[in-house]
């Protein structure tokens, strides 16, 4: 080896590099300013930069700005050369302008007066470097494209270069903008690649070795198409792109349906696999009768596999239809009519019931349970989910069936029992109940099980108004004792109820009827409060409600009756006290019994002015309307009545003895002696009949007219009548004091002076009279006219 010195000397040399002139200070054109570089690249981190700042002729180099930052010159010279240390890093884009000023200020005729400094990086390892083939014919390498500013200077632009690890050979040079090379693939399977990303300031690469049939990621299949078809599968085809006879795919075949809810759900998927065929085809069964399907497929390698190809494009494909599959779940709702009982039969699809085409009519067929023939039917357009039918009181069997183009389904079958043995038409007590274990859109319902049913079926309406179209029920199994109710139309405030029916070979028997809430609100109303029976202390109210009304959007359990004083606080004995309206006390009185219309307020002062007021409530008894109605309490007179009774007391006493004192003369004046009728023994003998005649007459006879007079009711208790005439001298008559004469009658004398013999009254004595000597002493008589006067 031959050498120069120390370096030792290449046995051959390379050619020379082309010639270059470059221009010295005084071969410039003196008549411009100049800065070198023209423009600079460096990389991050570079310690310095050198510049060189040339004035035109007759002028000097005053300053250098770099950026923001200003280098002042020492020496007022025409070149000037200056080196920057340590250059910062700059943002995006990532340059300094440096600029030259000179002695008078201008900065050039060409603008050679400024220049940029670009700082960068050299290129990372080229990221997410791929390389994979769709049909083993060429293969596609794939990397991240790079984000570099557009004002970099070009011959610094980052370039990438995709070649062979084991050879020389190249395969392309995109350029920055591009992220993706293609090569033929040929007879090779085994690829060793090489990324390389290179700009001015150096290079960086990524290596991949791998087997190409290891790399299959197939492009997804495209317009797939129908073609036979029946009620339960359907041949499907599609199309995919062209690809080396070496490679087989396996594709899927993804099955989806709509469901009778409106909602699309996954059914099952086949797999099939391809060879050569460019137009595969496969035959998916086990579908169900008049459904809507959607089918797509994608493929992958059907060995080594890689990826699977993205999904084709979604087609819809409906089988054709079949005879109804399964029952339909119906029931009944039974009312009373005039000598028939009104039958309404509802049904809808159960779980296991398949239209399986479009329902052209619903069949409707009844019987009497003891007489199998026939008895008639009904045809029903699809829109109607029930019907009405008439029956007597005798048990019948209802069955109902779907049809649809190609046949009829399995008929459902209830039996109505005959009247006797009907629930429905038997009153039947409703149980109340609280929104307990509700959810905020559920209704709890719970019942007694008994063993003696297969089932239970609770049925309700969704709106409080009973109609058809809101009709719902639903079914639950023997081991079942409550369930949540689910309706969108149930909402508070609103009551509704529900019957339990257990079954048992297809007769159903009520067993309770239950009134809920989703939710109690307060009464929207108040009862309408009277004012009764008002005292100097007291009041009662009453009022008219109805706490069964079924406007009501809550249990109506009890009343609370507010009172205060028209000025002040309430303070009352036998109530509670509550706040209203800021620091004003109430008088509150519960009545807990909602059937209670009265309610009485005592403890009251008198003469003063209350205000009353009653709310209705259901679940919250603290609410409080102002709705207040006066009543104002009566004056008190006892005191005033006490006040008085000693002057009156005194004045009576007074009164007493002045009478007392002139009674005899007063006597002696109106009321002379008057002879008193002894009873004599004859009545001892009384033989029924007694005539006057045979008697002797003691000491009275009153003439006058004749009257039949009337006796007060007896101590016996017994009303009499008798013509005192006949017995008056066995009577003792009381003649009341100090009454006025009657100017119509005569005066008395004795009787013994006057003939009885025209007179012969026959008077029937009352029975058991003649065993007691007393019976007519103990009567009182009144006389119908009063005595006459001296």
């Amino acid at each position: 080896m031959v050498t120069n010195g120390s370096f030792p000397l290449p046995e051959e040399w390379s050619d020379w590099s082309p010639w270059e002139t470059v221009k010295g200070l005084y071969t410039v054109d003196d008549s411009k300013n100049y800065i070198f570089p023209k423009y600079k690249v460096v990389e991050e981190g570079s310690s310095d930069v050198s510049f060189c700042c040339i004035a035109k002729k007759n002028e000097t180099v005053k300053k250098l700005l770099f950026g923001n930052t200003p280098y002042n010159t020492s020496t007022r010279q025409r070149k000037v050369d200056f080196t920057v240390k340590n250059v910062p890093y700059s943002d995006i884009p990532h340059k300094y302008y440096v600029l030259c000023l000179f002695s008078n200020g201008n900065k050039g005729t060409n603008g050679n007066d400024g220049t940029n400094l670009y700082t960068a990086t050299r290129p990372d390892k080229p990221r997410d470097f791929t390389c994979e083939t769709e049909d083993m014919i060429t293969l596609k390498c794939t990397w991240l494209p790079l984000q570099e500013n557009d004002k970099f200077p070009n011959n610094c632009q980052t370039h990438f270069v995709l070649s062979s690890v084991s050879d020389t050979i190249t395969y392309c040079e995109p350029d920055s903008k591009t992220s993706i090379c293609q090569i033929s693939i040929r007879e090779q399977s085994m690829y060793n690649v090489r990324l390389t990303a290179k700009n001015c300031l150096g290079e960086n690469h990524t290596d991949l070795a791998f087997d190409v049939s290891h790399r299959v990621h197939p492009a997804a299949p495209y317009q797939l198409s129908k073609g036979d078809r029946n009620a339960t599968a359907i041949e499907l085809y599609w199309h995919i792109k062209p690809k080396s006879h070496k490679l087989s795919l396996l594709c899927q075949i993804d099955v989806k349906y709509t469901g009778s809810d409106g909602e699309e759900k996954w059914a099952k998927n086949y797999s099939i696999v391809i060879h050569s065929d460019p137009y595969p085809h496969i035959i998916v069964g086990g579908l169900q009768a008049n459904t809507k399907y959607s089918f797509k497929v994608r493929c992958r390698a059907n060995k080594h596999f890689w990826k699977w190809s993205d999904w084709s494009e979604s087609i819809n494909i409906r089988t054709d239809e079949s005879a109804p599959s399964g029952q339909l779940d119906i029931w009944r709702d039974i009312s009373p009519g005039e000598d028939v009982r009104n039958v309404t039969v509802f049904w809808k699809a159960s779980s296991d019931f398949h239209a399986n085409g479009d329902i052209k009519a619903y069949y409707i067929f009844w019987e009497k349970l003891d007489k199998p023939t026939k008895f008639g039917h009904k045809d029903l357009i699809p829109a109607l989910k029930s019907t009405t039918i008439s029956l007597d009181n005798e048990a019948y069997k209802i069955s109902v069936s779907a049809n649809n183009s190609v046949a009829s389904s399995h008929p459902s079958v209830i039996i109505i029992s005959a009247t006797t043995d009907d629930g429905d038409m038997q009153k039947f007590d409703v149980n109340k109940e609280d929104t307990t274990n509700n959810t905020e859109k559920e209704i709890y319902i719970s019942w007694r099980p008994q063993n003696d049913f297969d089932g239970y079926i609770v049925d309700w309406y969704n709106y409080p108004t009973p109609a058809p179209y809101n009709f719902q029920w639903k079914r639950f199994g023997r081991n079942d004792s409550s369930a949540l109710i689910t309706s969108h139309a149930f909402h508070p405030g609103e009551r509704y109820t529900f019957r339990v029916y257990g079954l048992h070979s297809k007769r159903a028997v009520l067993l309770e009827k239950k009134v809920k809430y989703l939710k109690e609100l307060e009464p929207t109303r108040n009862p309408n409060l009277t004012i009764a029976a008002v005292t100097s202390n007291s009041f009662t109210v009453t009022w008219t409600f109805y706490p069964f009304d079924e406007s009501h959007p809550g249990f109506i359990r009890g009343y609370n009756i507010y009172v205060k004083p028209d000025h002040g606080n309430c303070m009352l004995k036998e109530s509670a006290e509550v706040r209203f309206q800021g620091d004003l006390v109430l008088c509150k009185y519960t009545v807990e019994d909602p059937k209670e219309k009265r309610f009485t307020i005592k403890h009251l002062e008198p003469s003063t002015t209350y205000q009353v007021t009653i709310n209705a409530y259901s679940v919250n008894p603290e609410n409080i309307t102002d709705n207040f109605q006066k009543i104002t309490t009566k004056a008190d007179r006892s005191g005033r009545l006490l006040f008085l009774l000693p002057p009156v007391i005194i004045s009576l006493t007074l009164i007493s003895c002045i009478c007392f004192w002139k009674s005899d003369c007063v006597r002696k004046r109106y009321y002379p002696k008057v002879p008193h009728p002894s009873i004599t023994a004859f009545l001892k003998e009384c033989p029924g009949t007694i005539e006057i005649i045979h008697t002797t007459p003691d000491k009275l006879w009153l003439m006058g007219k004749h009257h039949i007079y009337t006796y007060t009711q007896s101590a016996l208790g017994t009303p009499t009548y008798v013509d005192p005439i006949a017995f008056v001298q066995n009577l003792r008559v009381q003649v009341p004091e100090r009454q006025t004469l009657d100017h119509n009658l005569e005066t008395y004398r004795p009787l013994r002076d006057f003939d009885f013999t025209a007179y012969k009254p026959i008077y029937q004595t009352p029975a058991g009279a003649c065993d007691n000597i007393n019976y007519f002493s103990q009567m009182e008589v009144l006389l119908s006219g009063d005595p006459g006067s001296d």
